[in-house]
């Protein structure tokens, strides 16, 4: 298990895995990465639009997801964001769409090469995702290769303890 031999490698640390992200980390990739996209997403489909989509009057499960990905670099508005990450403006006075109401806001933030998605709706619980499929090596059974998975996230989690000033 990766939590073990992570323990091994470590002195006894233990890890333990939250899914929340290090602030400053959030922090450094926005203000060192380039943001190249930004998907307001409701988790429903609204019943007046259900009704004109798919002849439903009422709320229907699903998702709406309304993606802005300009050609021009520098498009978004960081320091906006940044603000928004400090507690200093709202959400809503950075994005908002008449009458869309969204529940999520992805940000995609290109840094080092990697694309970092965050959900900036809740600055106090941001989320990351880091995708690491192209760093994985896959077994001859198809599923990611334990030693690979290990080495992996070893090297992301160094990378967030550095960026938040903690030391391995």
């Amino acid at each position: 298990m990766v939590v073990d031999r992570f323990a091994a490698d470590h002195n006894g640390l233990i890890m333990t895995i939250n899914p929340l992200t290090p602030h400053e980390v959030l922090k450094d990739y926005i203000q060192r990465g380039r943001i190249d996209e930004v998907s307001l997403v409701r988790h429903s489909i609204a019943s007046d639009i259900a009704d004109q989509f798919g002849g439903a009057s009422y709320e229907e499960a699903g998702a709406i997801e309304i993606s802005i990905k300009p050609k021009r670099r520098g498009f978004f508005d960081k320091d906006g964001i940044m603000e928004v990450l400090e507690g200093a403006r709202d959400i809503k006075s950075l994005y908002d769409l008449h009458d869309f109401h969204y529940d999520t806001i992805k940000t995609k933030v290109v840094v080092d090469g990697v694309t970092r998605t965050f959900d900036i709706v809740q600055p106090k619980r941001f989320r990351a995702s880091v995708n690491v499929t192209r760093d994985v090596s896959v077994g001859a059974d198809g599923h990611p290769d334990y030693n690979s998975l290990v080495i992996v996230s070893d090297s992301v989690i160094r990378g967030m303890a550095r960026k938040a000033g903690i030391v391995l």
